[in-house]
Parts: structure tokens; sequence; C-alpha cells
């Protein structure tokens, strides 16, 4: 059971590390050109985390599980970003609306959404893909030649 739940807690635990580290990082920053900046190196930095481990994770399991993992594990590390990350910064999640919130929501899950879906993707553009490589080896066993029985 901790085999196949941990990789889902760490990727939870790298979104929420990485959104906190933006948010602390943009608090401490002055300028909006910069602060903007931050925000943008981080959201890259969340999609390219969720590309990777959309192709960790096409690579050893079929599409019908490693699907709800990372679905799991974006919900989870994007509900404790958006609920969780601003009070670890001294502010609170609903301090500037709702809408606010809904939008960072929104955003966040299409920068998981288009990650995931590129790191998936070219998993399967590759041929590296769970299925890809299981028709692979089917091919090469149907296709080899049985051994030749010699009678002497």
């Amino acid at each position: 059971m901790k085999q196949r739940w941990m990789p889902v807690t760490v990727l939870a635990g790298v979104l929420f590390v990485v959104n906190v580290a933006g948010r602390l990082i943009a608090k401490q920053v002055t300028e909006d050109d910069t602060t903007i900046t931050v925000g943008l190196l981080t959201m890259g930095t969340v999609g390219v985390a969720m590309a990777v481990a959309g192709v960790l994770w096409s690579r050893r399991y079929p599409p019908v599980q490693y699907s709800g993992e990372l679905l799991l594990a974006a919900t989870i590390g994007g509900l404790l970003s958006l609920l969780v990350g601003p009070f670890v910064v001294g502010s609170q999640p609903l301090a500037e609306g709702v809408p606010v919130l809904l939008r960072e929501l929104l955003m966040f899950a299409a920068i998981v959404a288009a990650g995931t879906l590129v790191g998936v993707l070219g998993t399967m553009a590759a041929g590296q893909d769970w299925k890809s490589r299981a028709w692979k080896r089917y091919t090469q066993r149907v296709q080899s030649k049985p051994r030749r029985v010699v009678r002497r």
C-alpha cells in the first residue's frame, strides 16, 4: 500500500512546496515586474513537475491507474497550495475574495492539466508508454521464429 500512495503524496508535497516557495519569494520582492516573473516561474515549475510525473507514471502503469493517481495528487497539492499556502506566508485564503480564489484554482488546474498532457502525450509519441511497450513485446514474441528441432 505504501508503494502505491507514496508517489502521490510526494507529488502533492512537491506541488505545495513549489507554490509556497513562490509565495514566500513574491512576498519578499517589492517590484511588480519581479513578482509577476516569480509567479510565472512558479507556475512553470508546477507544469514541469506534472509533466515529469506524467512521463514517469505513463511509462509504468496503465492509463486507468495513473490518471486517477495524477488527478488525486494534483487535487491534494492544489487544495493545500490554495487553502494552506496563504497561511504560511501570513495571509488568508479568502483575503482577496472568492472570485480571486476561484481564478487561482482554475489557473492551477489548467497548468496542471497542460503539464500532465504534455508529459503523457510526449511519452505516447515516443512509443514509451505502458501500452506501446506491451504491444512491442507482443509483436516481438509473435514474430520470433520457433526453434527448429534438429533430428539426427
